[in-house]
């Protein structure tokens, strides 16, 4: 039996500061795409990021990065760019997203979970290998292309009409 979940969505106003949980991932935003260089990041700044590669090439011990939602002009998880995050529980992925790249979330132990929105065209080879994700997971139909081995040495397995379960 599948149990119940609410998804709450959130308005926010453009010229808003996006609020960081993880004080690396603030630091990483920041020092990147804060054009106007005044410590913060606004709803709107964030909106008009389109390439997000290297971000945490500094600093891989990220928790979460629920925020990556606000990032809506980003179509592409780029290559293991959270490869090997252990520590990484939570990320919620934009809306925008096209492709999840080869190894983007390989190795992330912590990560049980992740939502694949609907517009997802390609989950690429090895994109979640070894990493914590278990359960039910929701392939969305606008799915073209997944890639060999895109969840293996996970607790999830392919079945048919392109739902995922725990094995």
């Amino acid at each position: 039996s599948l149990g119940s979940f609410l998804i709450v969505q959130k308005s926010y106003n453009a010229q808003e500061t996006v609020e960081f949980a993880d004080p690396v991932v603030r630091e990483a935003c920041i020092a990147r795409f804060d054009e106007n260089g005044d410590g913060n990041l606004t709803y709107e700044e964030i909106a008009v990021v389109t390439d997000v590669k290297g971000l945490f090439d500094d600093n891989r011990n990220i928790t979460s990065f629920d925020e990556f939602q606000y990032f809506t002009s980003v179509t592409v998880v780029p290559e293991e760019m959270f490869s090997d995050f252990s520590s990484l529980e939570s990320i919620v992925l934009p809306e925008s997203v096209t492709v999840i790249e080869s190894r983007a979330f390989s190795g992330c132990r912590s990560l049980t979970s992740i939502y694949l929105h609907e517009g997802l065209l390609r989950v690429e080879y090895e994109a979640f290998r070894s990493s914590g994700l278990e359960g039910l997971l929701v392939i969305p139909e606008s799915i073209e292309s997944l890639g060999w081995d895109a969840f293996c040495d996970t607790d999830i397995q392919s079945l048919p009409q392109g739902i995922i379960h725990a094995a």
